[in-house]
């Protein structure tokens, strides 16, 4: 994933060496013989320059290395590295190695549109020599590994269904020609081909639902009370919440993915509680629904009002942590989720598997 952290690389070693530090360990965003993490050699050579000498210009070494490592296709490179620096300035930007596609707000479309356009005219002026074409794709591999993440959760504003065995051959030819098998140290050599299998089967996503909540959760005892929801839905009534609040059902405002964002619907903060998702589905026929669900934190659901999932996790959602039948009736099926909050994100996936 594009991650512009070039302010910290610059700027920090001279911190530690005027705070009289003796040692730095610096990452530069590498994987030991098998990985093409994003810049990690101009990252690894800046590190190493500042390390020597840490009162040179940052912006400097940076410029240097782009232009003799990539020639004539250098203007572009480094307009892209320049508009991925301003994209995270802003103090309203989260920006964090732990932050999920949904926090990374600086990875919009229009972001992503924008370095393609750069990265064309590079590749473009790299034509003629293969050696440098490869080390412009190399660059570019984050780009297409982010359009096909926001893919992978329903994001078709990134990229749509059309062009997505494009951007996946690209990906993958680029993995090959630098001989890349891993994602990083601590996922294995099958993460990449597993990846690309979830790519080539993405569900689709359900992103409208009526919500409610929250409920407390303090504890987690929410997760295992019977709040109202869960022996009668009624979309009109009101329900007291946390601290007596009263609340009510609400249309879920879909976002930019397949990703139901609780914490952007009811509260924003870290504090726990507990949300409900329904809604129905109706059938022409008997038949069954293969679904997949990803949720932070835990879930339950019920069809029909038969509880036919109970996960009691902590986690970030991904799409397809659980995988579930839903045997669907004739006529119209009710769909009730509850999802647990215990800190940081708050949300859930619900995909229908192909």
């Amino acid at each position: 994933i594009p991650f512009p952290n070039f302010e910290s690389v610059i700027h920090h070693p001279r911190f530690y060496a005027e705070h009289n530090c003796i040692g730095l360990f610096a990452q530069g965003n590498n994987v030991r013989e098998h990985g093409g993490g994003e810049f990690s050699a101009l990252r690894t050579w800046v590190f190493a320059q500042l390390m020597w000498n840490p009162y040179q210009d940052g912006n400097a070494l940076i410029e240097e290395f782009v232009s003799n490592v990539y020639g004539p296709s250098a203007p572009y490179i480094s307009e892209y590295i320049q508009m991925a620096r301003e994209s995270v300035k802003p103090d309203s930007m989260r920006f964090s190695i732990f932050a999920t596609l949904e926090q990374m707000s600086y990875l919009t479309p229009d972001f992503l549109d924008r370095a393609d356009a750069l990265f064309d005219q590079a590749e473009k002026a790299a034509m003629g020599d293969p050696a440098l074409l490869e080390r412009v794709r190399l660059a570019r591999l984050p780009i297409n590994y982010a359009r096909l993440q926001f893919y992978l959760v329903g994001g078709a504003d990134y990229l749509s269904k059309d062009r997505a065995p494009i951007v996946l051959e690209a990906f993958k030819q680029t993995l090959h020609n630098n001989d890349i098998k891993q994602f990083g140290e601590q996922f294995g050599e099958d993460a990449i081909s597993e990846f690309i299998d979830q790519v080539n089967s993405t569900p689709e996503y359900i992103t409208e639902w009526q919500i409610l909540g929250p409920f407390d959760n303090t504890n987690r005892m929410g997760f295992d009370t019977e709040y109202p929801p869960e022996t009668e839905v009624n979309l009109a009534a009101s329900y007291e919440g946390v601290d007596g609040e009263m609340i009510r059902w609400k249309p879920y405002q879909p976002g930019s993915t397949g990703y139901v964002d609780l914490a952007r619907t009811i509260r924003a903060d870290d504090v726990p509680g507990v949300a409900y998702a329904y809604r129905t589905f109706e059938a022409d026929a008997d038949h069954t629904l293969q679904v997949g669900i990803g949720s932070n934190d835990g879930v339950k659901l019920w069809l029909n009002g038969e509880l036919v999932l109970s996960s009691k996790s902590s986690r970030a959602a991904r799409p397809g942590d659980e995988s579930v039948e839903l045997p669907l009736k004739k006529g119209v099926n009710t769909v009730l989720l509850k999802i647990d909050q215990l800190g940081g994100g708050w949300g859930f996936y619900f995909g229908l598997k192909p």
